[in-house]
């Protein structure tokens, strides 16, 4: 997504990291699924100690993507990353009137709520 149009008429724009009305999250009933992760992870672990590296990557991703020569922790990472893109969805909060949407299944596709009080704007930026 880039941009998103809010029912107020505002435009949410999504073309940078670490926005401040941007948010994450993960359905609690898909965590178990999610944390198997660390099975691939394993898996990965233990193809290098057997020397079996090429191998699994191959298997994992592709040919091509071993011809960026990825270093271990760069495969850990995308491996992470895949899981994390099949698991996740985005929610983004109107600077305008502080309605939050929420994606709908990695869709693409968002529903829009307005919260009860008028002082929640900024509820995704705790830094």
């Amino acid at each position: 997504m880039s941009k998103l149009r809010c029912p107020c008429g505002h435009t949410i724009v999504d073309q940078r990291d670490n926005i401040p009305y941007k948010a994450s999250y993960r359905k609690d009933k898909d965590l178990e699924s999610y944390m198997s992760v660390a099975d691939e992870i394993a898996d990965f672990q233990k193809a290098i100690e057997t020397g079996e590296r090429e191998e699994w990557i191959k298997k994992y991703f592709s040919e091509d993507y071993l011809g960026i020569h990825p270093s271990n922790l760069e495969v850990i990472r995308d491996v992470i990353s895949g899981w994390d893109f099949q698991y996740r969805g985005e929610m983004f909060q109107c600077e305008k009137c502080g309605r939050i949407a929420i994606e709908k299944d990695n869709s693409n596709v968002f529903s829009f709520f307005k919260p009860d009080d008028n002082d929640s704007n900024g509820i995704f930026d705790i830094s």
